[in-house]
């Protein structure tokens, strides 16, 4: 049988609504993508601005030591594509088929203009056997 779950993610410090300011660089904790069968984004920017976010999706064979920049644990596989390049306040959803991996984390980058107001909502969907 097969089970999907949504789960919300949040950043580091539990925050729903993550924050992207300007082109600062922003990770969600990681999460397993082992087993998965399927797995699909869902994301909505909202800022008092221009929002301009470009999602990317690490991958890892142990989970980084930090929630920053960790290139002994996680990397943007050779060759994989970004998810998503967002530049409005539209909700947007995206299959994901990532690379055997143990486990991945969200690489959120503002782009060129983006506002410092600008957060991100983020909701995985991930199906497995049961």
């Amino acid at each position: 049988m097969k089970i999907g779950t949504v789960t919300i993610l949040t950043n580091a410090a539990g925050t729903v609504q993550i924050p992207v300011a300007s082109t600062g660089v922003v990770y969600t904790p990681t999460f397993e993508i082992n087993g998965l069968e399927s797995m699909g984004l869902q994301a909505k920017l909202t800022s008092d601005g221009d929002a301009k976010v470009l999602i990317q999706l690490e991958h890892c064979m142990a989970s980084p030591t930090v929630e920053t920049a960790d290139a002994s644990n996680s990397v943007i596989p050779d060759g994989f594509a970004d998810i998503l390049d967002i530049t409005d306040e539209l909700i947007h959803i995206k299959q994901i088929n990532p690379v055997p991996a143990f486990k991945g984390r969200f690489k959120l980058t503002g782009v060129g203009t983006n506002h410092a107001s600008t957060t991100i909502a983020l909701k995985l969907f991930r199906q497995e056997e049961s």
